[in-house]
């Protein structure tokens, strides 16, 4: 390769051949350069006719980004190739200062890198650059490296660089201009085409809009608006859902295409997609309708491709929502047909409510119309409807001293009276059968009505001729003249009676207790607070608890404590005052209210109600009633009546911890003796399984203590029997399945009576456990082998031969070897074999008696 500029110079034709050889090419390059019209192969032909020019292989075109702050390299040619797209800033390296400066430039270097930068690996030479300049700028660089030591381009190659740049920039400005009326034709064909669709569009929203506007019938116009939106975006697929008034759904009035199987469909407010539109009152548009998570499940919809749904509203209200679909094709709902739905929904939505509107008138004018009908008929009919009414209708007039001139039949229904039986005038048109009691008031009543002009209503009572006293409402209005004082009163009266029974009735039930008819403690709460906010004078207060009913309850059963507490009622109703508030505040509890009642009073009727109570357990042969009582007496300056009902309740507890060891004695001693009534505890059934209890007690050798417990076990084991109804006992045939489960019931009855007695205490447990087996089959608990008390084996064993050998409602005693193979029969299930080998060695010493022969 040459490396001297002068060499290299010498090597070309003389400057007058160089000159022509450059003008020749200049017309070649300018006639190739104007016909271009694409601006990248432009840059390129440029970039590799001006390589040409200078005979180099090296060469690239810096043009202006978009930016036009910096310049992007778009030709490499020869090792320019690998910087495409490599930017420059104004200044920045050789191509920003030729950007900068604006003028050719060449600057010699040698080049010690790789392919890269500006130049070649390890090689001296020139890099030369030329400004394309365009509207008073530079829009490219374009540059060469020349590969010869000390050159520098001359005068005449400057000129002629200049010259292919300014060649270059007429071209490319020429291009541009080209790139640009061509996009502003394609603008100005789609903005044609767009103008095109919208007249269209406009055309057809008016002709829709005059359709609609003349429909008022409302299926009809539904149809129309479908088919108006299928027709606007080119579908046939469609429906629409309505939505009454103040409805919870919506449904399918109309459809069309693909979805005509679907009216009568209903939705709820956010069900599949057409329900969120109607709750979020917002338009929905899919170009992939199976990927949406609110799609129609039905496989069939499988073909749904694009989707949208427009709301109808008037303000806020949704009136309905109708829905297009794509199927099966790939063209998609635009963003422009979306915006002329909507348009179209709001002229939709005015027509809707132009067509409700337009019932709604037509509603009001048949109303209208009947109203009017109505109105003549009714003067025709005023007399005969007055005749059948179910109350007394009148006319008093006025400036008559109150003579009635109209009582239509019911007066003589009602009262008994004639019209011209009735005396005693003023202005109620009963007179004197008013109750003498609410004359006065009646008279104020209706005087006050007509002094003011105004209707009135007033209750009281009559006494019918028969002398039967009744119950009546007077409902009248004061009728007047033009602009003048009243004429007349017209009204009806109607019989109450029955109704105020009724009344007193759900009155009694809302303040009194249904079991005793003494007041409940919803009541006595709101005495207690309208005396406490009243500040009344001195107040006693009561409180009673029935002892031992919850004992009475689980032993006797709810009737025996219903018996108690009524009794209870009953003897504090009688010792008390009728101004007291006598109250059944809880299940077991009562209390009283004294009004104006000093300490002596208050004590007096505490005595009175423990008399009478001793009174009455004196006449009774069932259960024993016992009360525990506690009083406060006081309401001085500032002390609070809920601070006495507290001090009476404490001294209540006090009576009733005291009192209780001896009610539950009471208690027990009553079941026992209800027992004896109803000969269970019979003295010969005892004293049988008595001693053989208590001898195959000792046979085991159990210690003395539990051999005189098992006396009491043999006795009152079944005394939980006083809660089975006597006619499950005594019954001859055999048992229900229910019937059954009540008398098990006796073991746990009787053991929470054994609890309440300090002389059954010991034996509770035992009462408990006496029905065990040694198997685990029996109750209540099913325990087995020596989980189950050896007192209750024993028992077990000697009650089941007693059993055996003794005569039963449902059948005839066995024999004493039938009851005796029973037994050995059942051993190590329902009896301890060891316990029935004593026993049964027992028998077989001392026979049936239980005593040794």
């Amino acid at each position: 390769m040459e490396t001297d500029g002068a060499a290299f110079r010498q090597q070309k034709l003389s400057a007058f051949q160089l000159q022509s050889e450059y003008l020749e090419a200049l017309h070649r390059i300018a006639l190739g350069l104007m016909r271009r019209r694409d601006l990248d192969s432009l840059l390129e032909e440029i970039t590799v006719r001006a390589a040409g020019l200078l005979h180099t292989p090296n060469a690239f075109l810096y043009i202006l980004a978009d930016d036009g702050e910096t310049m992007e390299m778009k030709v490499g040619v020869g090792h320019h190739r690998s910087q495409l797209g490599a930017r420059r800033r104004p200044g920045e390296g050789f191509v920003g200062k030729v950007w900068q400066e604006g003028a050719i430039a060449a600057e010699q270097r040698v080049w010690q890198t790789g392919p890269g930068g500006e130049g070649a690996t390890g090689v001296a030479g020139t890099i030369v650059g030329v400004p394309l300049w365009s509207d008073r700028q530079v829009i490219g660089v374009l540059g060469f490296n020349i590969m010869a030591e000390n050159y520098l381009p001359g005068e005449e190659e400057k000129a002629l660089l200049q010259r292919f740049a300014e060649l270059s920039s007429i071209a490319v400005g020429n291009a541009r201009l080209y790139a640009k009326l061509q996009n502003e034709l394609a603008e100005r064909a789609r903005v044609e085409e767009l103008l095109r669709r919208q007249n269209r569009h406009l055309e057809l929203l008016h002709m829709l809009s005059v359709r609609l506007m003349t429909r008022f019938e409302a299926q009809e116009l539904l149809a129309n608006i479908l088919d108006g939106a299928c027709e606007l975006v080119e579908t046939p697929h469609g429906y629409f859902y309505l939505a009454a008034p103040g409805a919870s759904r919506m449904e399918v009035k109309v459809a069309r295409g693909f979805y005509r199987g679907v009216i009568g469909k209903q939705l709820k407010p956010g069900e599949e997609m057409s329900g969120r539109i109607w709750q979020s009152g917002q338009s929905f548009v899919t170009d992939d309708y199976s990927t949406e998570p609110g799609r129609n499940p039905d496989p069939g919809h499988d073909a749904v491709r694009a989707w949208i749904g427009i709301p109808l509203k008037r303000g806020e209200e949704v009136l309905g929502v109708f829905c297009l679909a794509r199927i099966a094709t790939d063209r998609t709902f635009s963003a422009e047909e979306t915006v002329i739905l909507k348009q179209f929904a709001e002229l939709a939505s005015l027509a809707l409510s132009n067509a409700r509107l337009y019932e709604a008138l037509e509603g009001e004018l048949a109303e209208r119309t009947r109203a009017e009908a109505a109105l003549r008929e009714s003067e025709a009919s005023y007399r005969t409807l007055a005749e059948n009414l179910p109350g007394i209708v009148y006319r008093v007039f006025l400036r008559e001293n109150g003579r009635v001139r109209f009582f239509n039949a019911m007066l003589q229904a009602i009262t008994g009276y004639r019209p011209e039986e009735l005396t005693g005038g003023g202005l109620c048109p009963l007179g004197g059968i008013v109750a003498a009691a609410d004359r006065e008031r009646v008279e104020a009543a209706c005087q006050g009505a007509i002094d003011d002009n105004r209707p009135f209503e007033v209750e009281y009572g009559i006494t019918r001729k028969d002398g039967g006293a009744r119950t009546v409402i007077e409902r009248a209005r004061p009728v007047s003249g033009a602009d003048g004082p009243p004429l007349y009163v017209e009204g009806v009266i109607m019989d109450i009676t029955a109704q105020k029974s009724v009344q007193d009735k759900l009155l009694f039930i809302s303040t009194r207790d249904g079991l005793t008819s003494l007041y409940n403690r919803a009541y006595f709460e709101a005495e207690l607070d309208r005396r406490e906010n009243a500040g009344d004078g001195p107040v006693g207060i009561i409180v009673c608890d029935i002892n031992g009913l919850k004992l009475i309850n689980d032993a006797m059963g709810h009737a025996v404590g219903d018996i108690m507490l009524v009794a209870a009622a009953k003897i504090l109703k009688d010792a008390f005052r009728r101004e007291d508030i006598v109250a059944r505040i809880g299940g077991d509890e009562y209390a009283v209210l004294m009004p104006d009642a000093t300490d002596r009073a208050v004590e007096a009727a505490c005595r009175r109600v423990r008399d009478a109570i001793e009174a009455y357990n004196d006449t009774q042969t069932g259960v024993y009633l016992s009360l525990s009582l506690g009083h406060a007496v006081g309401r001085r300056c500032g002390e609070s009546i809920r601070a006495l009902l507290r001090e009476a309740d404490n001294n209540m507890y006090r009576e009733k911890l005291s009192q209780s060891h001896g009610t539950r004695s009471a208690i027990v001693q009553t079941a026992i003796k209800l027992l004896e009534e109803r000969d269970f505890f019979a003295d010969e059934h005892a004293d049988k399984i008595g001693r053989l209890a208590l001898r195959l007690a000792r046979g085991l050798g159990l210690p003395e203590a539990s051999v005189a417990a098992m006396r009491l076990l043999a006795k009152y084991h079944d005394i939980g029997k006083v809660g089975v109804p006597d006619h499950i006992l005594r019954k001859p045939g055999p048992l229900t399945a229910e019937e059954r489960a009540e008398v098990r019931r006796h073991c746990e009855i009787g053991y929470r009576i054994a609890q309440s007695s300090s002389e059954l205490l010991p034996v509770a447990e035992w009462i408990l456990k006496h029905h065990e087996w040694w198997n685990g089959g029996g109750y209540p608990v099913g325990l087995s082998g020596d989980q189950i008390p050896r007192e209750c084996r024993i028992l077990a064993v000697v009650e089941a031969y007693d059993a055996m050998t003794s005569d039963r409602p449902y059948r005839k005693a066995m024999t004493h070897d039938e009851a005796v193979a029973e037994i050995g029969r059942c051993a190590g299930t329902q009896f301890d074999p060891a316990i029935v080998r004593v026993f049964l060695s027992q028998l077989g010493r001392c026979g049936v008696s239980g005593r040794r022969r």
